[in-house]
């Protein structure tokens, strides 16, 4: 017998079987990433600007998956797919939240204080 998505959502959700989640990933994996890359093509220009690339919004997707298992309910009736789009709507708003582009690593690269331990400024972690 094979168990639908919602059925093996509530099941992993219970704590039946952590085995379970790369499963029901498998499943629903391409329409996350559908969504991701319909995403990414109408705001290419948006997501450059900001650093992300449509790798970013897969990590997205994934995220919006693992935080869905925890808060499915399979009684409230609605399909599992579905909704997977509200929860990876809030993680593409959280992706883009930040103040900083994505793909800028300076803040990482340069030092945050220097030698008589003052702080840095021009993009050092605390400026």
């Amino acid at each position: 017998m094979t168990l639908t998505n919602e059925q093996l959502a509530d099941f992993i959700k219970q704590g039946g079987n952590d085995e379970l989640i790369p499963v029901l990933w498998e499943r629903v994996k391409k329409l996350l990433y559908l969504l991701a890359g319909r995403y990414y093509r109408l705001n290419a220009e948006y997501c450059i600007r900001c650093g992300a690339e449509l790798s970013d919004l897969k990590q997205a997707a994934y995220t919006a998956y693992i935080k869905s298992l925890r808060t499915y309910n399979a009684d409230s009736g609605s399909k599992f797919s579905t909704y997977l789009k509200y929860p990876y709507k809030a993680e593409i708003k959280a992706l883009f939240s930040r103040t900083e582009p994505l793909n800028s690593s300076s803040s990482l690269n340069a030092p945050a204080f220097d030698n008589e331990g003052a702080a840095v400024g021009g993009g050092g972690v605390f400026s």
